[in-house]
């Protein structure tokens, strides 16, 4: 019983925002049928949800996606050159799926066995600066990128997400040199 009065105020006022409508010659505002037809077909064309999850959102940061390969000091060790092999093939594979793309992404979905949308592939090779027509391919770490690295351990150590500060110009090894200082292992995970 208490819903009544709210449902009833409801009803007048799309009663009167109905008759308001039909009565302006040019409304500055479309009728309640005709809103509720738009929405009706925004929703069953698919956008009105992504439109309404899209204009909750807001950006808290924008940045560039940095990616590392690790590789355990011991392993190198055993192994010697491995890193700088691995690092030469790497620069190979960007090569070879800047050329053949889509090629390469009908390999992935065939070995993912997930289907979706190719557009995500684009999307995901479109922030990949080595994937750009006639760029020269850098498998190293640019000054950007370790300033980057810097914010984001900062950023874990405040949030909780890492027990002590990362120093990440001493574990990152660029060509020609090894890690100042080797990232240790700990059995609590970190």
């Amino acid at each position: 019983m208490r819903a009544l009065p709210t449902l009833l105020l409801a009803a007048l006022a799309l009663l009167g925002w109905g008759l308001a409508a039909w009565r302006a010659d040019s409304p500055p505002l479309p009728g309640p049928w005709a809103v509720a037809v738009a929405a009706w077909l925004l929703a069953r064309e698919g956008p009105l949800l992504a439109d309404v999850v899209a204009s909750l959102g807001r950006v808290l940061d924008r940045g560039v996606v940095t990616s590392v390969v690790v590789m355990n000091q011991a392993y190198k060790a055993a192994n010697p050159g491995a890193d700088e092999r691995f690092m030469a093939a790497l620069g190979d594979a960007y090569g070879l799926y800047r050329d053949k793309r889509s090629q390469a992404d009908a390999w992935f979905v065939e070995a993912a066995g997930v289907a979706f949308d190719p557009a995500v592939l684009a999307l995901a090779a479109s922030v990949e600066p080595n994937l750009e027509a006639g760029a020269r391919i850098s498998t190293t770490l640019s000054e950007a990128d370790l300033v980057g690295m810097d914010k984001a351990a900062a950023f874990m150590l405040e949030a909780g997400l890492l027990k002590r500060p990362a120093d990440v110009r001493a574990m990152v090894a660029q060509p020609g040199g090894s890690a100042q200082q080797p990232v240790k292992e700990d059995a609590g995970g970190e």
